[in-house]
């Protein structure tokens, strides 16, 4: 038999998903892959499956973070800067753009909060105009709304009314957005058309809505991948995700986007190879000695002390967890992992559910949704009596 790709195993099978998997791994990796299909991964990793493993070691050499997306725009700056090192060019073009963005910024009238700011204020002022307008409505139900107010920011007019900006006949509804772009035009930093800008300040997300919809949620928190604010820093990351900059960019960059987006041992894509395989190892030899547990195709089956059946169901979590648990013919468990576990590896986090089931009776002390569950002694009597 194959080895198994997940975890080493010398007892896999060719799979639909494109991987020689055991039993154990199978449906795990394969709900993975799901999880994120529609993006690179698997154009990537077919040709050379190592570059994420690389990549991850190349961004950590260089002090770049790979759990978590560039939160300031300096940040963005150091991670152009290590993906741009073969082209000088564009690396210039960058550098150049942020620091001419930030001298015009310091010496000018308007910086782009300042922009914001009196687009928001022109917004509330229109807000408060229909408030007058709506409370004193026709006797016949028709409401008047308020004049639109046009302010001039450069060479571009801009009509504000209530919840709406328009410029050049584009329609926006965010001011921070609208700054931004007026901002590059009033300091002449970008000299193309409003329309061509602003196509471009969302063809990244546009282009990617996959990419963009993914998220991990570990308690109330939500980590989305987040855009820089400034045009040209969006511009780069859309060019160097479509291969403008050449293959090698095009697939480093694409390697960080995918590392960023999932956590690193959640998901079979971005997982880190030893910690993964070792934590499947460990699901294996917690599996195969038990009588109680058993792989399913599309978890993994577990029978407690209770007698209750349970299932671990390759299936995304109401709390964003890889797993769902459930009561075999019954109902889902609410399993709500902790903070501490956010990054254990996938298999590893399985075992200590698998390892929680099977003594369902001390587990269901400190957890109500399993008690709730759990067979209980006059379901027990009752299934007797009928065998």
């Amino acid at each position: 038999m194959a080895k198994c790709k997940s975890c080493d195993a010398e007892d896999a099978s060719p799979r639909e998903c494109g991987f020689d998997l055991c039993a154990v791994c199978h449906p795990w990796v394969a709900a993975s892959l799901r999880r994120t299909s529609g993006l690179w991964g698997a154009e990537m990793l077919t040709p050379d499956p190592e570059i994420l493993v690389r990549t991850r070691d190349a961004m950590k050499e260089q002090g770049l973070g790979t759990g978590d997306p560039p939160f300031f725009e300096d940040n963005w700056i150091d991670y152009f800067r290590w993906l741009l090192s073969d082209d000088d060019e564009a690396l210039r073009e960058v550098e150049q753009h942020v620091e001419l963005r930030d001298d015009a910024e310091y010496i000018g009238e308007d910086s782009v909060e300042q922009i914001a700011g009196k687009l928001l204020c022109l917004m509330d002022e229109q807000e408060e105009s229909r408030e007058v307008l709506v409370n004193s409505q026709w006797g016949d139900g028709m409401v008047l709304e308020p004049d639109t107010v046009v302010h001039r920011f450069g060479g571009h007019e801009v009509e504000v009314s209530p919840g709406l900006f328009v410029v050049d006949e584009i329609h926006f509804d965010n001011p921070e957005t609208v700054a931004e772009l007026l901002f590059d035009s009033i300091q002449e930093l970008d000299e193309r058309g409003f329309e061509e800008r602003h196509q471009i300040y969302h063809s990244f997300e546009l282009e990617n809505p996959n990419l963009m919809a993914r998220y991990s949620r570990f308690g109330e928190a939500w980590n989305r991948l987040q855009l820089p604010s400034i045009p040209l820093l969006r511009e780069h990351i859309w060019l160097a995700a479509k291969g403008e900059y050449g293959r090698d960019i095009c697939d480093r960059h694409r390697a960080a986007l995918l590392l960023w987006v999932f956590r690193s041992n959640k998901e079979f894509l971005s997982r880190e190879l030893v910690p993964w395989s070792r934590s499947f190892q460990f699901l294996r030899s917690v599996i195969k000695p038990s009588s109680d547990v058993s792989p399913h195709s599309n978890g993994i089956d577990v029978y407690g002390r209770s007698g209750t059946p349970w299932r671990i169901s390759a299936i995304r979590g109401a709390h964003g967890e890889q797993f769902r648990v459930s009561r075999i013919g019954g109902d889902d468990v609410c399993v709500h992992t902790r903070e501490q576990s956010r990054d254990m590896p996938l298999g590893d986090l399985l075992s200590s559910v698998v390892l929680m089931l099977l003594d369902d009776v001390r587990t269901s002390e400190r957890v109500n949704t399993l008690r709730r569950n759990m067979i209980t002694t006059q379901e027990d009597e009752e299934g007797n009596l009928l065998v």
